[in-house]
């Protein structure tokens, strides 16, 4: 009988509210073994009761209170590392990162281990992301570059990362230096210690599409690059409840 992989799951909230509880919903209704998955979230600093509501309606989550606002980087670097001594790899094969504002198709997770567990060169795959509940196209203009091109990859907006302690990837962390999902300016210089390639959660390898996709789907879109504290008209801070993020390794 095959064991699936051990999974921490990461999700980051700061005055959340109801979107942050559909999010843990769509995780609740994942296809994984609960014995195999372990969800963390971490509460950036929240004015709500985002955090005693997830404690009574999800008493299974683990629940950080950081009592401050870490923005995305060094509030996914605490829900990753809580409670870990020594090597990730000795506790989970596989982290995977999901935004508040967003929920998640039952079949997200296996997708997204199939595609890492493909090949021993993927390092980190990204899952498609959608619009909840919109009818209307969005036309977005590229250079022409194709997505099942392979190659390394200076910044991906990554769903899940693989731990592999043979290739030190359990020091996973994110350069707290970063406020949002992607600092222009450092992207060409920071991206070039990723040594693995990025694959897609419709992957079979490393930028090669193929069939399963696992979704993310979007409730809003959120980003700053004004630090931690910065908060928008609507009360969600971007470094807090969105944006995305390449992890780092020292």
């Amino acid at each position: 009988m095959t064991t699936e992989p051990r999974i921490r799951i990461v999700v980051l909230t700061y005055d959340g509210g109801q979107m942050t509880i559909d999010c843990l919903t769509s995780i609740r209704a994942l296809d994984w073994p609960s014995d195999r998955l372990e969800v963390v979230l971490v509460d950036n600093g929240s004015l709500d009761d985002v955090a005693e509501r997830v404690r009574r309606e999800f008493p299974e989550v683990v629940v950080l209170e950081p009592l401050a606002n870490l923005g995305f980087a060094g509030g996914c670097n605490l829900g990753i590392r809580h409670g870990v001594e020594g090597s990730l790899a000795e506790h989970f094969d596989h982290v995977a990162l999901i935004n508040n504002d967003a929920t998640i198709e039952s079949t997200w997770l296996r997708s997204m281990v199939a595609a890492m567990e493909d090949a021993d060169d993927i390092g980190g795959v990204a899952s498609k992301m959608l619009f909840a509940d919109r009818f209307h196209g969005l036309t977005i203009n590229v250079d022409g570059v194709e997505a099942s091109d392979p190659g390394r990859a200076l910044g991906v907006c990554l769903s899940a990362v693989r731990i592999n302690e043979a290739r030190d990837d359990d020091r996973l962390r994110f350069d707290e230096g970063f406020h949002g999902p992607v600092d222009p300016g450092r992207a060409g210089e920071e991206g070039q210690p990723v040594e693995h390639q990025a694959g897609s959660g419709k992957g079979r390898r490393a930028g090669q599409l193929g069939q399963g996709a696992g979704c993310f789907k979007l409730h809003q879109v959120s980003g700053s690059s004004q630090g931690p504290h910065q908060r928008r008209p609507d009360g969600c801070d971007g470094d807090g409840c969105g944006g995305g993020g390449l992890p780092q390794r020292p």
